[in-house]
């Protein structure tokens, strides 16, 4: 799917405005809070319900207005179809439309299109807590593999259910009752990221030599969540029923998950610039994006903001470059176009911002 056309009103300062965009690349250029990250952030609304800045959506409402509305055209190159899609904010509510019809769940909206997006936030991929690179999994797990969300729902549900009676004090058995599904499904969900991992490891390496970083090599490690002297989940969970039941929550498990990445011989996060680790962050990003055109029938929507922060001009355009052969809908924001070498791009447009007013540069 690419997204053909976008109608923005009253979202954050932005004007209301009506925007065509290229299949390939849009270059959205301005000076520093013009407008450039609301627009990238008026797009990634459209294909996740959520701002990939913040977690709540009320302050993306235009100041002194009680509502917004974003109203997109998506098309698919293959089949040549187009449908609607549309979202409205008013106050806490958030009504969804797909084709004209109310959807009640996001997921139904976030399946249809891969919305990856690069921004100043992306370094914590290495940064921060095991939950980002979790996420960072999953991401590209319910993309390619359709088994994958379902099994991470009930596994989900399960643990809450189960960590809800060990917070309660409940009996064993009512505490233990919620153990075959988890196992069932954390067990697919461990061979899953693992499988997952490993194709996505190669492309990893390849694009690694294309951008041509640092000579070290990157490593990655999985680390499931539980003991592996274990068997099964089953059995470790009832060995660490004990500990579950005193802490009242479960401790151990697929939910505990964490990616290690390696720098050489060191962990990247301990060895590496902020610069560096947005560059790894960025090779991490769009080899997930490779991974995800290789796997499925989907063209994914690539959103970068502020490209040339904390990179080089080399790596900038060789970035660029790597980009333009990718069978991708591409957004990047940047202050002077100038200095971005396009000319590889068969398909591009161009956007100005200015104090929230945006217009196409012909």
């Amino acid at each position: 799917m690419q997204l053909e056309q976008l109608k923005i009103h009253q979202f954050r300062s932005l004007e209301t405005t009506e925007l065509q965009f290229s299949p390939c690349l849009n270059l959205v250029y301005g000076n520093n809070a013009s407008g450039k990250t609301s627009l990238l952030e008026a797009i990634y609304f459209l294909g996740r319900g959520k701002s990939f800045r913040m977690q709540t959506s009320a302050p993306l409402i235009q100041q002194g207005q009680t509502s917004f509305h974003l109203h997109g055209r998506l098309s698919n190159p293959i089949s040549k179809s187009s449908f609607s899609i549309g979202f409205h904010k008013v106050g806490a509510e958030l009504l969804v439309k797909l084709g004209g019809e109310r959807v009640k769940k996001l997921s139904e909206v976030a399946k249809l299109i891969p919305f990856q997006v690069i921004s100043s936030d992306s370094h914590k991929l290495l940064e921060d807590g095991p939950d980002v690179r979790r996420r960072f999994l999953d991401w590209g797990l319910f993309h390619v593999e359709p088994q994958y969300h379902s099994d991470s729902k009930n596994y989900i549900h399960s643990l809450k259910q189960r960590n809800a009676a060990l917070k309660a004090k409940r009996p064993k058995k009512e505490c233990n009752i919620w153990l075959e599904k988890m196992e069932e499904c954390g067990t697919r969900l461990n061979e899953t990221r693992s499988t997952y991992l490993a194709d996505l490891v190669k492309v990893i390496n390849n694009l690694h030599e294309t951008l041509a970083l640092e000579e070290k090599s990157l490593g990655f490690k999985l680390l499931t969540g539980w003991n592996q002297e274990f068997p099964n989940l089953r059995d470790y969970w009832e060995a660490q029923y004990p500990q579950d039941y005193f802490h009242g929550f479960t401790g151990g498990g697929p939910h505990r998950a964490d990616l290690l990445i390696y720098f050489g011989e060191r962990k990247a996060k301990e060895h590496i610039s902020r610069g560096q680790q947005k560059l790894f962050a960025i090779l991490l990003l769009v080899s997930q994006v490779i991974q995800v055109c290789k796997q499925t029938n989907k063209t994914p929507i690539l959103i970068i903001d502020d490209i040339t922060a904390e990179l080089d001009q080399t790596r900038v355009q060789c970035l660029l470059d790597l980009l333009a052969d990718l069978p991708i809908q591409i957004f990047i924001s940047a202050i002077n176009p100038i200095e971005l070498n396009l000319s590889k791009w068969r398909d591009k447009k161009l956007f100005h911002v200015e104090q929230g007013k945006l217009k196409e540069v012909v």
